[in-house]
């Protein structure tokens, strides 16, 4: 038996427990500040194409009804949306839903308000029309005296007939030789009187006939002279003179709609109105199969309409309904969707299927699977802990109640350490508290046995405490080390919980061992119970491991087969990871929201929007026609695109607004240009009334027209695909689009890839900072290279099998899965450590290489199989985890303790026993 004196004084470690004790208080007192945040920030965390999509969505949410606001989608599935049974459980669906005060709007099938039409303000247009005309010179023309001029031409017919004959007698009398002078004379006067009243008549209609001359002149040639020069111009032979007349007849016609807008302005009513109305011209029990066939066909073709509110099939109906004041806190988001799946419910009790989808129901349903699994791991765990104890402690209830005592204080510390750090736990990094505290209670099995060994060797009280304290502080100490660079090398992540996994954990790790280290002795101590034990019979299981490794250390032949068989299935495995992060990834399979998110995928035309960012480089220049090309020309392109159902642009807006114009006013789309009725509909557009009707602008243009988008809509397709697809169609739009234009989708691409970048990266930086640092403290603690090289290289294998079996099985690597090569190999090298650490011990108390070996396995077996399991039950019971990346995390670590396991108690002693 060693000398007391060798192994570390207890006193110290007695006021280091009573000063921990203290220092611990600021961390329970934050308990009750502890909590799991759900946000769907936080959530969609790893998934950048989601957490693109939720923040443009809730941005245009924002500009249109409200930056509290929140939207509910509820889908249901028919045999025909269309039927007049359906349509009518959709009317009485959102009457339930607007029955809320909080729910403002509505857009379905069955709104009052969602059928597009034009309409004309035809005694405003009337007045503008008499306006502008009279503002031009227009008003009279055509016009002219017709009675005067018919009076005039009357009064000349008339004197021509009255005093016409008789001035053609007295003439002709004049030529008579028989008359006398007199008689010649008054002939004369009569003959003058005539003329004189001839020429008054003719001398009139000439004057008349001046002034319509000059009244033609005015409101006939005057308006049309701009008209001839611009003829002028164009028929110039200068090379931009037809540019230069058609730019003033753009600005003259840009001058006229400007007048006409102020009289709009004036009397408070636009002429040309895009109003919403029914889809349905009547009750539709009234309308005829052929009436409805045909709202069926237009409405599953129509652009906006086709699987945004309807499916292609018409086998699916959605309904928006728009929240004024989204929940902001779990307790109302809670009540928000109780409230609306109260309202549903009686709808579902009649056999409707019904699917809802909104922001607040997927944090909540999210928190109810956390609580719901930590209902299930806490006794699982409770079961777990206790029947290891009694075993790994032959049945000692004072080793049990300190044990258990310690992982209770442990649990609160670390809980109470989230809050104090500022930490923001998620459903994704809470499993790092279960984690903890197997990591713990592995600490606390290493020091409960070397107690024991301790009374076995006749050690009690102080002595048998410092005898523990040197068998296990120093290695426990560096394998908490080890541990804590694991986690550690998490915080280099780029991807939040992977990063705060790291820090919390590697923070809760130097917790728990100050605090095994401290008030554990001092709890130890005040158990008391610190007698002697006698010396525990060797049994069947000690010897077989005790030959085993003896058996193994004479056929290295078959250990490096072993080995080379490992090394090709990790190479194997390794060219199989992918990375693919998307967020049904994350949810349980059977909860609402991944079923109502891929039945949006599959009925609907897919989750995924993408946006490709057109920018003009001037104001308005969304309003030309080269951008219209462009759109139209992308709208081919992509149509031919494997996985695109949908797009949208400003342009397909403005086609399908456009044949609803020809519907609606074929007079008008007759007579007016189509580039004319593209500006009437943007003024629309603009709109308050109607941007509230058609939130999808904010998607497809800024306000100052300067920049427009071209939206894609896809099914959930992996990663590379995605990426590829929208490669191609920035390709294209460049290659397309005029010069000067910037074309970039570099948003969705750079943030697809960033996100996979990330996550290569994390694992890559994770693991190199992890293997270099434990391979420096592996060194430094045995001061030899060769021991921590072999235990550098039984725990990489055992890794590197792991990350081999995930790609193997084709689990993607996300914010989660990622941690599984870091922290295995952290945690795994711990078993190594206490075993080499004890093989040292031993090698100096005088015992050759194989007896070495085979003390260390009598007393640090059990110890590390105790370990092992807890720490692998506790990974299987994250099998019990409602979202699939924690328990693949939770069988994948499972498999590396295991590997690790058969490492340190065959693969290491084999090794050992080969050293001369």
């Amino acid at each position: 038996m060693d000398s007391p004196s060798k192994d570390p004084p207890v006193a110290p470690f007695i006021l280091f427990g009573v000063v921990m004790a203290l220092a611990s208080l600021p961390f329970l007192s934050a308990l009750p500040s502890f909590q799991v945040h759900s946000e769907m920030t936080d959530l969609l965390a790893g998934d950048q194409r989601s957490l693109s999509s939720f923040k443009d969505a809730n941005s245009q949410l924002a500009n249109t009804i409200g930056s509290q606001s929140a939207v509910v989608l509820v889908s249901i599935q028919s045999e025909d949306v269309f039927s007049p049974k359906t349509i009518s459980q959709i009317v009485k669906i959102t009457t339930a839903l607007t029955a809320s005060s909080n729910i403002t709007h509505n857009f379905s099938l069955a709104s009052p308000r969602i059928n597009p039409s034009f309409k004309i303000d035809s005694t405003l247009s009337t007045l503008a029309l008499h306006s502008r005309l009279s503002a031009n010179n227009l008003a009279l023309i055509g016009h002219g005296d017709f009675n005067g001029t018919r009076s005039s031409l009357g009064n000349l017919v008339h004197a021509a007939a009255i005093v016409g004959p008789a001035l053609i007698r007295d003439t002709h009398q004049l030529k008579s030789a028989e008359l006398s002078v007199v008689q010649k004379t008054l002939i004369r006067a009569r003959v003058l009187s005539q003329q004189a009243q001839l020429a008054g008549a003719a001398l009139s209609l000439a004057h008349h006939a001046t002034n319509e001359w000059s009244r033609f002149e005015e409101y006939n040639i005057k308006p049309f002279i701009p008209l001839t020069q611009w003829i002028k111009t164009v028929l110039n032979r200068e090379a931009n003179a037809p540019a230069l007349a058609l730019g003033d007849i753009r600005q003259k016609i840009k001058m006229e709609i400007a007048a006409v807008k102020q009289i709009e302005k004036t009397y408070d009513r636009p002429i040309f109105r895009f109003d919403f109305t029914s889809i349905f011209p009547k009750p539709i029990t009234q309308l005829s199969p052929d009436e409805i066939n045909d709202i069926r066909k237009w409405t599953t073709q129509f652009p906006f309409f086709r699987n945004l509110i309807v499916d292609g099939q018409g086998r699916n109906a959605m309904i928006f309904a728009f929240a004024q004041k989204g929940p902001t806190n779990r307790v109302a988001k809670a009540a928000f969707c109780r409230d609306i799946n109260e309202r549903l419910q009686p709808f579902r009790d009649a056999g409707h299927d019904i699917r809802v989808l909104s922001f607040p129901h997927g944090e909540v349903e999210t928190m109810e699977y956390l609580e719901q699994d930590l209902k299930r791991f806490a006794p699982a765990m409770f079961g777990i802990v206790f029947i290891v104890l009694l075993i790994t402690f032959r049945g000692s209830l004072r080793l049990v109640l300190f044990v258990m005592t310690l992982q209770i204080a442990g649990i609160a510390l670390t809980l109470g350490l989230a809050p104090s750090m500022d930490s923001h736990v998620s459903p994704f990094t809470a499993p790092l508290f279960p984690l903890l505290a197997g990591i713990h209670l592995t600490l606390l099995i290493h020091m409960g046995t070397a107690l024991q060994t301790a009374l076995r060797s006749g050690h009690s009280g102080d002595n048998a405490l410092s005898a523990m304290l040197g068998q296990i502080f120093q290695p426990s100490g560096y394998a908490a080390l080890t541990t804590c660079v694991g986690l550690f090398s998490l915080t280099f992540s780029e991807v939040r919980p992977t990063a705060e996994f790291g820090r919390l954990g590697a923070a809760g790790i130097s917790l728990l061992f100050a605090l095994t280290f401290g008030p554990g002795i001092v709890l130890l101590k005040l158990l008391g119970g610190l007698q002697p034990l006698p010396q525990r019979k060797i049994d069947h299981t000690t010897q077989w491991l005790e030959s085993l490794p003896m058996r193994l250390a004479g056929k290295q032949t078959i250990i490096f087969a072993a080995t080379t068989i490992t090394l090709v299935v990790i190479i194997v495995g390794l060219q199989k990871i992918r990375t693919d992060i998307r967020i049904v990834e994350f949810l349980n399979p059977q909860s609402n929201t991944r079923l109502s998110l891929e039945s949006l995928d599959q009925s609907y035309g897919g989750i995924n929007f993408a946006k490709l960012e057109i920018d003009t480089g001037k104001k308005g220049g969304v309003r030309s026609g080269e951008f219209f090309g462009l759109v139209n020309h992308l709208h081919e392109f992509t149509s031919k695109q494997s996985g695109v159902s949908m797009t949208y642009s400003l342009g397909g807006l403005i086609k399908a607004s456009d044949e609803i114009i020809q519907r609606d006013l074929p007079r008008l789309a007759a007579l007016t240009p189509a580039s004319l009725r593209a500006s009437i509909m943007l003024d629309q557009f603009d709109q308050p009334e109607v941007r509230k009707d058609l939130p999808l602008l904010d998607s497809l243009y800024n306000r100052t027209r300067q920049k427009g988008w071209f939206v894609l809509r896809t099914q959930d397709l992996p990663s590379r695909e995605y990426i590829t697809m929208l490669k191609a169609v920035e390709t294209e739009a460049k290659q397309a689009a005029p010069e000067g234009w910037k074309i970039s989708m570099q948003g969705p691409i750079q943030a697809i890839q960033k996100a996979d970048r990330q996550i290569v990266e994390s694992q890559k930086g994770s693991a190199l900072f992890t293997t270099i640092l434990i391979a420096l403290v592996l060194a430094v603690l045995w001061r030899s290279a060769p021991l921590a090289l072999l235990a550098f290289t039984a725990n990489i294998i055992p890794v590197g099998l792991v990350v081999a079996v995930q790609g193997l099985a084709d689990v993607p690597l996300n914010s989660i899965t990622i941690m599984v090569a870091a922290i295995a190999f952290g945690v795994a090298v711990d078993d190594t450590i206490h075993f080499i650490t004890h093989w040292q011990l031993e090698r100096k108390r005088g015992a050759g290489t194989r007896e070495a070996v085979l003390r260390t396995l009598r007393v640090k077996a059990t110890p590390i199989i105790s370990t092992t399991v807890i720490l692998m039950a506790v990974m299987g019971v994250f099998s019990l985890a409602s979202f699939p990346p924690v328990v693949a995390f939770g069988w994948l670590s499972a498999i590396g303790y295991l590997t690790a396991l058969t490492s340190a108690l065959i693969l290491i002693p084999a090794a050992l026993c080969w050293r001369k």
